[in-house]
């Protein structure tokens, strides 16, 4: 039997750290306990012969413990930091660090859970400086978009599913809301969790999400709703009135004008 174990070194968001291992009895390396988890099953790291990005799938069983169900679905173990360390259990000596990167989103199953987790050269692969398109680039009512966004706060009335509930205290036009968030507040299930808003009906009061709340939603839930944008120059004018402020570059020429090269008289 090999005497090579794995230790699984992570630090999430909000600063909490957890220390695991795949061996059968909990490790003691360099002053760190490492855990023994059940069911935890990492694969093997898949390396390229480049810059590209390493990567290697963890997977294991939510124990109610460390890793909570709770924790997975409100989104706080997305984007942890991992180390991952081989050792030889039998003398807690540390041989080398496998691999060193983030976790990406966590998908549940169950009572099961998978992630991951791409190696640091993975930041080499994100783009810098801004993207040149027609619609804007900032978000509505951050500093760069500069409008001035405040919440309209109402209460669940009906739920429909888990991504769609109706709210009869809204008075915003239809589609006021779309591609802007919902904050459900202090009392609901959700509290203090944001979630994109696909569509806002205003004949039958319905706010519709892109993603499933990870708690049920239910009548009397309070919540902040924002108005969305579309990112076109028409909406950032005519609604908004903040031509001044638009990200966009919506008077490059298309496909369709190159294609179609210049005419003449």
């Amino acid at each position: 039997e090999s005497p090579y174990r794995h230790l699984n070194w992570f630090t999430r968001k909000d600063a909490e750290v957890f220390a695991f291992t795949d061996h059968d009895k909990d490790l003691t390396v360099s002053g760190v306990t490492y855990l023994s988890a059940i069911g935890f099953a990492p694969s093997a790291v898949e390396r390229g012969s480049n810059l590209t990005a390493d990567n290697q799938t963890l997977s294991g069983i939510i124990d109610d413990a460390s890793i909570t169900a709770a924790d997975l679905r409100t989104g706080k173990w997305d984007g942890a930091r991992v180390e991952i360390i081989e050792v030889d259990w039998s003398t807690s000596t540390k041989e080398r660090t496998i691999l060193v990167g983030f976790l990406g989103q966590v998908e549940i199953r169950q009572d099961q859970y998978t992630a991951t987790l791409t190696s640091l050269e993975s930041e080499l692969q994100k783009p810098i400086g801004r993207t040149i398109a027609l619609r804007c680039d900032a978000d509505l009512g951050d500093t760069r978009c500069g409008y001035s966004l405040s919440a309209d706060s109402a209460t669940v009335t009906v739920v429909n599913s888990d991504l769609s509930f109706t709210a009869t205290s809204l008075t915003a036009a239809d589609g006021a809301y779309n591609g802007g968030k919902v904050t459900f507040t202090t009392g609901a299930a959700n509290a203090g969790l944001t979630f994109d808003v696909k569509r806002y009906i205003a004949a039958t009061d319905t706010v519709e999400l892109y993603e499933p709340t990870p708690y049920t939603i239910v009548p009397t839930d309070p919540f902040d709703i924002y108005l969305g944008c579309d990112k076109t120059l028409e909406t950032c004018r005519d609604t908004y009135s903040n031509v001044d402020n638009f990200r966009g570059f919506p008077h490059l020429p298309g496909v369709k004008e190159i294609v179609a090269g210049t005419v003449t008289s």
